[in-house]
């Protein structure tokens, strides 16, 4: 009787414990970055305004500094079918942001320490989702251009330009 308590006391705590269990409760919201995005763009999803703001794109660290590397973006919960809309000056776009399953890792161990049901709520409530482009190329998309590759755009925001 003891081992089954202690057993289902773990496997508890390990659902709130565990990072994508804990989206349950902050919201499953992912970073989408606008790429040399012009001061005047307004980006909506629906009738929502989103805001634009500095977002996390990565951190690195050397010896006693540590380095957070922040770029205008949006945040979206990855809930439905998502369509941004782009919007500056006379110019519009429409951007489908698609997702995909990610962290299948995470998921893998989770199903282990919580006996499959933390995996099985991030899949219902789609915490375990994650958008297929991070970057949107505004100038590009805007001007209905061949956007740069998901990788250019990475480096360049790394770079802070």
């Amino acid at each position: 009787m003891k081992k089954i308590t202690l057993i289902t006391i773990v496997a508890i705590a390990s659902v709130f414990l565990l990072p994508s269990c804990a989206l349950l409760i902050s919201g499953a919201q992912k970073n989408i970055f606008m790429v040399d995005a012009p001061k005047d763009l307004v980006v909506t999803k629906g009738n929502e305004v989103l805001e634009i703001k500095n977002q996390t794109v990565g951190s690195s660290e050397s010896g006693n500094t540590r380095t957070h590397y922040e770029y205008p973006g949006v945040r979206l919960k990855m809930k439905g079918k998502i369509n941004l809309q782009l919007k500056s000056g006379e110019h519009t776009a429409s951007v489908p942001i698609k997702k995909k399953l990610g962290g299948i890792p995470i998921l893998i161990l989770e199903a282990f320490f919580t006996f499959g049901v933390g995996t099985i709520i991030d899949l219902v409530t789609n915490a375990a989702m994650v958008p297929s482009q991070r970057f949107i190329d505004v100038p590009a998309t805007l001007n209905k251009k061949t956007p740069r590759s998901q990788k250019e755009l990475h480096k360049l925001v790394l770079r802070g330009g």
